[in-house]
């Protein structure tokens, strides 16, 4: 199968800078990938429901966000801008939602705090 399973959500999950590091290197294409992996890819809709409101609790967002700063590189920035949409995209598909709840991460992308500090 290719999803990822229940215990490598509990992994992602009992790791708590995870989310730092790897925001830290997301110039990396590899990391953009995992990130959206995280986002989409669980073998059950109740694990990915659960990771991403773990990802929302992260702040993982937030955080990618404010890797949008002048002073970052222009693979960070590139990255990140694509990752933002790319989650977007993914969280907007009704066959990624689980019993039709609105997913947590895309809340909170179109929150207004969200839109706020992106402009």
């Amino acid at each position: 199968s290719s999803g990822i399973n229940a215990e490598y959500g509990e992994f992602f999950k009992d790791n708590s800078s995870l989310v730092d590091d790897i925001v830290y290197h997301v110039d990396t294409s590899a990391i953009m990938d995992l990130i959206l992996k995280l986002v989409v890819c669980f073998e059950t809709s109740i694990t990915r429901f659960k990771v991403c409101h773990w990802l929302r609790d992260v702040r993982l967002i937030e955080k990618l966000i404010d890797a949008l700063k002048e002073e970052a590189g222009s693979e960070t920035l590139c990255n990140t801008c694509q990752l933002l949409c790319d989650v977007m995209k993914v969280c907007r598909d009704p066959q990624e939602t689980f019993k039709g709840a609105k997913d947590a991460l895309l809340i909170e992308l179109e929150s207004e705090e969200t839109i706020r500090r992106l402009i």
